[in-house]
């Protein structure tokens, strides 16, 4: 387990904490301790953690409930990606309602993405041209990539670049995106519980319920019905863990975590 950070590690994210900018985002205080957290992780599951018994989280019936009246079409469980669904949704005309265990932000680093992909977002109407322009930061063509087969400290292998064009070519600032894209939500009637932690979901023949850990404006624990559950909470998923069990993971991968779909009933 890493309990001390090395000092030079420290000293280039204390470095990195005097930026304004960079603040709670991937270069400041909040990613040194998502880094650490990320090293213990590793090291836990190096040991065979995952062959650990998972909690469980979602439990599931064949039989019709009838006691709990319907409160939205969809839950969507993780705000930070999930907030682009539950947008695309709520436009659709769905009753959406988004749970997030912390608060739904981006961070101030720069995310990489191609225009094509971000200005899908446009296209299903959940945000503006003009406000698509305001979230990009910058704009590059070409992209140069290098392949190199030997990594090593004494390779002789130069390898080989390729240049694409459009590929991975805008830089955008999240913090602004999920903010816009969370406030046109709300303009869309969309309902949002912050600070709330899942407790259990069950899934009946006729409907899916949601039961959400109070927070200090509602600190009783409210249950949330829907006929559609969405998990957006990434590879950290409580619901992800459960439906893998102990299994040996076949690799391990630094992109997007999983989106996992319950469905109880679609209309």
């Amino acid at each position: 387990m890493l309990n001390t950070v090395p000092p030079k590690t420290q000293f280039i994210f204390d470095k990195l904490e005097s930026d304004e900018l960079q603040v709670g985002g991937a270069g400041g205080s909040s990613s040194l301790k998502g880094l650490v957290q990320l090293e213990n992780s590793w090291e836990k599951l190096k040991k065979g953690s995952w062959k650990n018994e998972v909690n469980k989280i979602v439990s599931e019936s064949e039989r019709v409930l009838e006691e709990l009246s319907l409160n939205y079409d969809v839950i969507v469980i993780g705000g930070t990606l999930g907030i682009f669904y539950a947008a695309a949704l709520q436009k659709l005309g769905r009753k959406v309602c988004v749970i997030e265990r912390g608060k739904i932000a981006g961070r101030s680093q720069e995310w990489n993405i191609s225009k094509k992909e971000l200005f899908a977002l446009q296209r299903i109407g959940i945000i503006t041209s003009e406000e698509l322009s305001a979230v990009i930061s910058i704009e590059f063509n070409p992209v140069r990539v290098g392949f190199k087969s030997d990594t090593s400290v004494d390779a002789t292998d130069k390898g080989f670049e390729v240049y694409t064009n459009d590929v991975l070519n805008l830089g955008i600032k999240p913090n602004f995106l999920i903010d816009v894209v969370k406030r046109n939500y709300e303009l869309l009637g969309g309902a949002i519980y912050e600070n709330s932690a899942v407790e259990e979901v069950n899934i009946y023949e006729n409907i899916a319920s949601v039961t959400v850990r109070g927070n200090s404006t509602t600190p009783d624990p409210v249950i949330l019905t829907s006929r559609l559950i969405i998990d957006a909470m990434g590879n950290a998923s409580p619901i992800a863990k459960q439906i893998r069990g102990p299994v040996e993971p076949d690799g391990i991968c630094g992109m997007y975590g999983l989106l996992v779909t319950y469905v109880a009933r679609i209309c």
